[in-house]
């Protein structure tokens, strides 16, 4: 994915305003099921205050159902070539009279891989000659489960929704960069469980609270002890006088990185066309490892280094709608508080810390002028039976009932990329580089 020519973790995602690590889709969002989503947010550059992260390239948000009320639910199974099978679930049940809330989801990713490719093959002689040949050892598995539950509608919250999530992949790994080398043992994976808690309430009709917290777990491992030299074929041609095929030492890695998350987000709704917004986003990240075939066990191990990341981010955020909602301006304020600490692993088991605090401002203003305004006729709805869903339809010459309509004006508000007409791009002094020290060492799963 790219915005902007920027990709990576310049690129921040979510799932409903949820970072996507903290939402049951840690590895990206090829795990995401289709079904689950009702439309896709893109925001180039700039990214709103109540996301609370910030990033060069911008933001994508996947939006799910606004409505949550009675019971509801889905599959689907998808098959492809070589060997891909994907399969996804999902129910969820309201019970208005106790406001109690539920929904499950999960999903199974299973793929072999084994397309032909062209590369070249040593023959009787050890002269290398193109051949066509399957790939033998590139599988991949994922499998992933959620639930959620809490309470909507209720005097004193319009939601609380507690949530959990495991998932996992485990992927082998055919050949090196170059496709030089095949392997026939590599492989890698990631285990991530989490839990997250959102609370969500209204007051007078004017103040708006929305509190997130959130806490994830992941477990990453390389293994690489096999003992043979294998072909292209598959097939075990000699043994290794020492086990490892990347590298001639064997290696049985295991990382672990705890993080927490916070967000607060207050909106004040001043008049009909002003808003204001604030937002307060903690992020702490730590990381170590831990090398189970170490060379010298003496030693400490590099990998046991340790890493630790905190950024704080803030700001506030001032909405104008004029001209019948048909022109938006949002000018915003941000702070940007960076705090992070690594130790350096140094010939001889010496260890250097290293450590770097970066606070920055930045500033910017966002115009949108709509071509045709978006605002429904006014008109008296005529009354309709319910439907199976259990919300009432436009009679004949009529709008939407009021449900609808709330619906499509936040949709309006939060796809503000989707629509946008002209924009002044965000100005930031000097952003830091926010994932420098927390990089994956092992390679991203490929489908």
């Amino acid at each position: 994915m790219s915005l902007a020519g920027l990709s990576g973790d310049q690129i921040r995602l979510f799932i409903d305003g949820v970072p996507l690590d903290l939402s049951g889709y840690p590895f990206g969002l090829a795990n995401v099921p289709v079904n689950l989503v009702e439309r896709v947010e893109v925001y180039r550059g700039v990214v709103p205050i109540r996301f609370g992260a910030d990033a060069l390239g911008g933001a994508v948000n996947l939006v799910t159902t606004d409505d949550l009320t009675g019971t509801h639910g889905a599959a689907s199974y998808q098959f492809g070539s070589f060997g891909t099978h994907r399969l996804t679930l999902g129910a969820r049940h309201h019970d208005p009279a106790t406001g109690l809330f539920a929904r499950v989801g999960g999903f199974l990713d299973d793929a072999d891989n084994d397309y032909a490719i062209d590369v070249e093959v040593p023959d009787d002689r050890g002269r290398l000659a193109p051949a066509r040949v399957r790939r033998f050892h590139d599988a991949y598995h994922a499998a992933g489960a959620k639930l959620e539950a809490g309470l909507l509608d209720r005097p004193w919250a319009k939601r609380l929704v507690l949530g959990a999530f495991v998932a996992g992949f485990d992927k082998e790994l055919q050949h090196n960069v170059v496709m030089t080398v095949p392997y026939g043992e590599v492989e890698y994976g990631r285990v991530s469980a989490g839990a997250t808690v959102a609370y969500r309430h209204v007051l007078a009709d004017r103040l708006t609270v929305d509190l997130l917290g959130g806490y994830a777990h992941g477990r990453t491992r390389l293994l690489d002890v096999g003992d043979c030299v294998y072909d292209w074929y598959g097939r075990c041609v000699t043994e290794r006088r020492q086990p490892g095929e990347l590298e001639p030492r064997p290696r049985d890695q295991v990382t672990w990185q705890d993080s927490g998350y916070a967000r607060l987000d207050l909106g004040w709704r001043l008049s009909p066309a002003h808003a204001l917004r604030v937002s307060l986003s903690p992020t702490f990240t730590t990381r170590t490892g831990d090398e189970r075939r170490q060379l010298d066990p003496a030693a400490r191990d590099p990998l046991t280094a340790q890493q630790d990341l905190f950024t704080l981010v803030g700001g506030v955020e001032h909405e104008l709608d004029a001209l019948g909602d048909r022109l938006e301006n949002i000018a915003f304020f941000k702070t940007y508080s960076q705090l992070a600490r690594a130790e350096e692993p140094l010939p001889g088991g010496v260890f250097r810390r290293h450590g770097r605090d970066t606070q920055r401002l930045g500033l910017g203003d966002s115009l949108r002028d709509r071509l045709q305004s978006s605002t429904p006729p006014r008109s008296t709805p005529s009354p309709a039976p319910p439907t199976a869903s259990g919300t009432r339809t436009a009679g004949p010459g009529a709008t939407t009932t009021s449900r609808r309509s709330a619906t499509n004006h936040r949709r309006r508000r939060g796809g503000r990329l989707l629509e946008r007409g002209l924009r002044h791009r965000q100005r930031l002094l000097h952003r830091p580089d926010q994932a420098g020290l927390l990089r994956d060492d092992a390679a991203q799963p490929q489908r």
